[in-house]
């Protein structure tokens, strides 16, 4: 194991030794500094005790032992080390692996916010374990504790309170705990990476960092800790006849309000920090001695545990449906039976494996193998280790698949004759009425030999290459099943797709492949691009990636997990890898359909009414030329005038529309009844209403659903510009184009003239001056910040167009009602405004003469936050309309205090909106560049120059520092806000999709508070403020889909 990652053993190690290590440190950290616990404990209940006098907890361990014995202050250590061994093996084993997935197992570089989040969440697990096993040490460690025994304790609290008594403080646990362990590792991992910067093991940096941490995180988060202790205590002193001083659970305390009055009633304000010296002792070493035994016992595991040598290689899980991401087993071409495992040595199979993954391909060789081979040629009169430097024969070189010609030749050195028959494969040869043929086992050899392969380390026989063979063939027919799945799902007019040619790429990563690595798997081994002829219409290239899946399946013959797409090189494939990525399902058998048409009648024979209304019904049905199917949703029942019908097939529900329409018009033959048949209101609507249907009245369920995916998709690119504008202003660009019309500036400058004419105007303005007052920027300088603008505005056009046409359309099919429409007016016309006021700022930066600080160049504070403002409100006006389209909304009106869930939730909503547009006073005036320290402004709780300027309101858009203050306030008071939601929220019955938007809004509360910390520590660094800006965004997200969810509906 390298030295530098004794720290992370989630890419090379079984989830075992991250438990094993977790457990070991866990039980350390609870046992070692318990007697400090317990004296804690009896200083912040609220249960009189002699402690209360002694000066030092170590004084207080003293009185213990001299008034109650020797073993009295390690009361309730048995209850606390079996919760912590599987507790803190869950949570250490959480933490790595989240690190590892968020930091994608980089070494050497901090990354504070990955290992504040995987603190917190791994906080979260540990709690849920941890918290009964708290609650009985904490009643054990009272003074006059009447439990005989853990287990006693346990009987009696559950026989008299029940259950929920374990958890009643879990929530107060989390509280304090993921700020205590965001605070903890995020000061941890800062002092590891300052005294231990190379990352080889050094126990004496893991005993600082870990003390350093922990009595910080322990003393900051004291008064929750004290809410906590009294909530799991839950007792008060009872004197019996006798004199006798018991202890009597009254369960007094229902909530953290009602314990946190009770707290500062008694004690006031220094309540909520008793105990916090014995705190603070108690967690300096523990936690110390905690990292130190966890990393010093990894490495100790593995000779315990050899199975953990084994690096964990490729994706764990396959998933069935095709196009995600793996794919799954399938029926595969009748390949030779493979030998009994018993027969074959899998450790030599294995080992050509991993050889074979190495070298960077799976084996596959010459001519007519659909595989990767070399793009040199091994001849073999060259000796194996000079294969690199054999001649290449470019005459018999192949084109179809980029190989050599077959060779069947034997090498010098090689130990045995190999068999030179090759098998027929399945997959259709383009341009012929045959099939691939695979290569033989004396061609594989000489392919692995070029690619660099020593035999000599693996000593193969005949028979494990015969069955390297045969696992290379299966690998390969596996990849062509993937491939018919999405040519059968999809273009099903062409029934035999065939092969046409064939590339191995190993070191050409695809984007998709390193992004995954980004997100801590491992790259692909191997990568072809097959071009597939689709019956002569267009050739089509799939990409394959091949990842090592580890030790082979003998049932399927199969040691790769498999990536196959079609490569994203023209729209044809772009389209149909979105439709795989959200499906629409054909028409089923079962169906229901809206048909909403309205005519003039007085023009209109109504035979032709009715004849076109059904046509076009399954015209709509059935053509493909729409581009949309309708989805299955089951056996429905139907409303047609009043009467309930089941339709189960197309033709039932043809024969139904012309019946009854026939019959109404033999009926009723009066104009008057047949325009009310055929209005929208009536018709064929379905039985049971669509709750909240204002926007979307007399419109099908599917019909709303395409509006609303449009308005999302419009959202996500109001989201996409609002972030690229962050960066815009981070990198000082905005100013950097100086004309402004809609269709001339959309052509960038191509030539090197064009560049320098560019540069000229830009050359006239006061930004240029400013920033070439030091040195003068080059060329190169300026066209990076041009490219961003330029980007910026093109992103702000293209919102325009996708937002502009398809309005156009929908509002000419009649897919608005009279609000709808309305909304639309007032999105367009913020969409145009934007563009109006974009220019407007940058304007007020080109002459910043009238800008409350004309020494600066840079665009006003003031017409930044309009524009920032007017975003978030075009974004939100999106994002609600398209929920409100595409979602079945839940009633809740039912729920108990509903109300005040909803006041709340519209409240956090309005705070995180102030919170934003005063982080646009921070950006337009530099202010994050001031006081870059927390929580105190340097070393003052409020800072100073305050309120300088005259008049007195200009300090609060002016004044750098008054900016600041009021940003950071409104943001504790917007994470308050949330935290309030969270807390009534979470007790409520809401439905599924409140919950997550519930948990989200919580969750993305306090990683934008991270988020914004350090990026004012850190002094501003362009990816972390452009993080911390888009948060602000995904937070407004989740507090108007939780509005959203619990919006009240018609009845």
């Amino acid at each position: 194991m390298a030295d530098d990652e004794y720290e992370s053993l989630a890419p090379t190690h079984k989830l075992w030794v991250h438990l094993s290590a977790g457990a070991l440190a866990g039980m350390t950290e609870h046992c070692v500094m318990f007697p400090f616990d317990s004296v804690k404990t009896r200083l912040q209940s609220l249960c009189p005790c002699p402690e209360a006098k002694c000066p030092t907890p170590v004084h207080g361990i003293a009185s213990i032992i001299r008034r109650e014995g020797w073993l009295r202050p390690l009361r309730g250590v048995n209850a606390v080390a079996a919760g912590s061994i599987p507790a803190h093996a869950l949570y250490f084993t959480v933490y790595e692996k989240m690190k590892a997935f968020l930091t994608g197992n980089t070494t050497g570089h901090a990354n504070t916010i990955a290992y504040g989040v995987s603190g917190a969440l791994a906080t979260i697990i540990h709690d849920a374990v941890m918290n009964p096993a708290e609650v009985v040490k904490q009643r054990m460690q009272m003074m006059y504790s009447p439990y005989g025994g853990s287990l006693e304790c346990v009987r009696c609290v559950y026989k008299r309170e029940g259950v929920q008594a374990f958890y009643r403080s879990y929530s107060t646990q989390l509280l304090m705990n993921v700020p205590f362990q965001t605070v903890h590792f995020m000061t941890y991992e800062f002092w590891q990476h300052q005294l231990n910067p190379e990352h080889k093991y050094d126990p004496r940096s893991h005993l600082i960092s870990g003390a350093l941490a922990g009595g910080l995180a322990a003393a900051v988060t004291t008064p929750l800790d004290c809410v906590k202790t009294v909530l799991n205590t839950q007792q008060t002193p009872e004197v019996l006849p006798d004199r006798t001083v018991l202890l009597k659970a009254t369960n007094s305390y229902q909530g953290i309000k009602d314990t946190v009055t009770s707290i500062y009633r008694c004690r006031g304000l220094s309540g909520f920090f008793s105990g916090v010296q014995a705190r603070v002792m108690y967690q300096m070493p523990a936690t110390a001695l905690s990292w130190s035994l966890c990393f010093r016992s990894k490495p100790v595991s593995l000779p315990l545990f050899p199975e953990c040598h084994r690096p964990i290689t490729g994706i764990t899980t396959r998933i069935s449906t095709m196009g995600s991401t793996q794919s799954t087993p399938a029926p595969v071409a009748p390949v030779a039976d493979f030998k009994n495992a018993t027969e074959i040595d899998a450790q030599k199979l294995n080992a050509v494996r991993k050889t074979m993954s190495n070298l960077g391909g799976d084996g596959s060789i010459p001519s007519e193998c659909p595989s990767k081979g070399g793009a040199q040629m091994y001849v073999s009169e060259c000796p194996s280790a000079g294969a690199q430097a054999c001649p290449i024969n470019k005459e018999e070189f192949n084109t179809q698949n980029n190989m050599p010609a077959p060779n069947q030749r034997p090498a010098p050195d090689q130990p045995f004759l190999l068999p030179t028959a090759r098998e027929k494969s399945t997959i259709p040869k383009a341009g012929t009425q045959d099939t691939w043929e695979y290569p033989s086992a004396q061609m594989f050899w000489n392919a692995m030999l070029r690619k660099g392969w020593r035999w000599q380390e693996d000593q193969l026989s005949e028979a494990d290459m015969d069955n390297i063979i045969k696992i290379h063939n299966a690998n390969n027919e596996e990849a062509w099943q993937e491939v018919l799945k999405w040519e059968n799902l999809l273009h099903p007019e062409c029934d035999c797709p065939k092969l046409k040619s064939f590339k191995g790429d190993a070191k050409n990563y695809s984007p998709r492949a390193r992004f995954r690595s980004w997100l801590g798997y491992q790259l692909p081994f191997d990568r072809h691009d097959w071009i597939v002829d689709r019956c002569g219409q267009r050739e089509v290239r799939y990409v394959i990636d091949y990842y090592d899946g580890g030790a082979v399946d003998h049932k399927t013959k199969l040691f790769t997990h498999l990536d196959v797409r079609p490569a994203m090189t023209d729209w044809s494939n772009i389209w149909d890898r979105m439709v795989v990525a959200c499906p629409f399902h054909p028409l089923s058998s079962k169906l229901s359909v809206v048909v909403v048409y309205s005519f003039n009648l007085d023009r209109v024979p109504f035979v032709n009414i009715i004849t076109y209304l059904v046509d076009s019904v399954f015209l709509f049905l059935h053509s493909s030329n729409f581009g949309l199917q309708l989805p299955h949703i089951g056996l429905c029942k139907t409303v047609l005038f009043n009467r309930k019908f089941h339709v189960q097939s197309e033709e039932q529900m043809s024969l139904l529309l012309r019946k009854l329409l026939h019959g109404a018009a033999l009926r009723s033959p009066s104009a008057k009844v047949f325009k009310t048949i055929v209005s929208p209101n009536s018709g064929f609507t379905v039985t049971k209403r669509w709750l909240g249907e204002a926007l979307g009245e007399g419109q099908s369920r599917s019909s709303r659903k395409v509006v609303g995916y449009w308005l999302l998709g419009c959202a996500g690119m109001v989201y996409g510009a609002v972030a690229l504008g962050g960066v815009t202003r981070l990198t000082e660009s905005g100013l950097s184009m100086v004309n402004w019309d809609l269709f001339r500036t959309m052509k960038p400058p191509l030539s090197q003239k064009d560049w320098e004419q560019e540069f000229e105007r830009y050359k006239q303005y006061p930004e240029y001056k400013f920033k070439s007052s030091g040195e003068e920027m080059t060329l190169s300088e300026f066209k990076f910040i041009w490219s961003m603008e330029y980007t910026h505005r093109m992103w702000g056009r293209a919102i325009g167009l996708a937002f502009l046409i398809p309005c156009a359309y929908f509002w000419a099919r009649g897919r608005f009602t009279g609000a709808m429409k309305k909304r639309m007016v007032v999105a367009g016309s913020l969409l145009i405004s934007q563009g109006l006021i974009g220019w407007w700022m940058v304007k007020s930066g080109l002459d910043p003469s009238k800008n409350s600080n004309a020494d600066i160049p840079r665009v006003s504070q003031y017409r930044l936050a309009t524009h920032l403002s007017l975003a978030f409100v075009l974004y939100t006006i999106f994002l609600w309309t398209g929920l409100s389209n595409v979602l079945k909304p839940h009633d809740h009106s039912k729920v108990l205090k509903i109300g005040k869930l909803r006041g709340l939730a519209h409240g956090s909503k309005t705070l995180i909106f102030l919170t934003a547009v005063m982080g646009a006073f921070v950006a337009g005036l530099d202010a994050g560049l001031v006081y870059n320290s927390w929580p105190k402004y340097a070393d003052r709780w409020v800072p100073e120059h305050l309120l300088v300027l005259d008049p007195k309101w200009k300090n609060f858009f002016e004044n750098q520092t008054t900016v600041q203050f009021l940003h950071r306030n409104l943001a504790y008071l917007t994470l308050f806000s949330i935290s309030a939601t969270w807390l009534v929220g979470r007790r409520m019955q809401l439905s599924r999709r409140a919950r997550i938007a519930l948990h989200g809004l919580m969750f993305m509360g306090y990683t934008q508070a991270v988020l914004g910390i350090s990026t004012l520590v850190h002094f501003v660094p362009v990816w972390l403020a452009a993080l911390h800006q888009s948060g602000s965004m995904a937070l407004i997200s989740f507090a108007f889909w939780l509005t959203n969810e619990l919006r009240r509906v018609p009845k």
